[in-house]
């Protein structure tokens, strides 16, 4: 997604805008979509540029506790700030951009890349409750009771539920 230095000068507010996968490395969690909104604004400030909004991502995840495919949205607040000021940019933070004067556009797509990559949830769980598959048939507790017999476990931590009574 680039952005003009015309643009960025005339400011932008609320603007929307598609946000391309096409180069995205996670496929499998983004499958089935072509591009994300975003909801773009942006202003002239003493250092640069001020770019913000939102971007509405949604993702196709697999359970880890069922294994049933779902979808989960989520929507990400983003600044982000150009600067001509290499100094600025190079100071470690990760949200200020060097984007020199005789640069005419700024191309804002990896930036995006990892935003969204960034928002994968590390547990992916359809629900709170979900009681996920049976260790001894592979039913799922979800929409079916087993009639397997939980293991206690290895008999040699059965002393450490001696601590439980104290």
């Amino acid at each position: 997604m680039k952005l003009l230095r015309l643009e960025l000068n005339r400011g932008l507010h609320e603007e929307l805008f598609d946000i391309s996968v096409e180069n995205i490395s996670a496929d499998t969690v983004l499958s089935g979509h072509k591009s994300f909104p975003c909801t773009l604004s942006a202003q002239t400030v003493p250092t640069g540029f001020k770019v913000f909004g939102t971007v509405d991502i949604t993702f196709c995840l697999v359970c880890d506790r069922c294994l049933n495919q779902f979808n989960s949205s989520v929507t990400h607040h983003f600044e982000i700030w150009l600067t001509p000021d290499k100094d600025n940019a190079d100071n470690g933070s990760l949200d200020m951009i060097w984007f020199p004067d005789s640069m005419d556009e700024i191309d804002l797509g990896p930036i995006f890349h990892d935003l969204i990559l960034l928002e994968v949830p590390y547990s992916k769980t359809c629900s709170e409750s979900c009681k996920g598959l049976c260790p001894t048939c592979g039913n799922d507790l979800n929409h079916e009771r087993c009639s397997c017999e939980s293991k206690s476990g290895d008999p040699r931590w059965e002393v450490l539920k001696e601590l439980n009574k104290y």
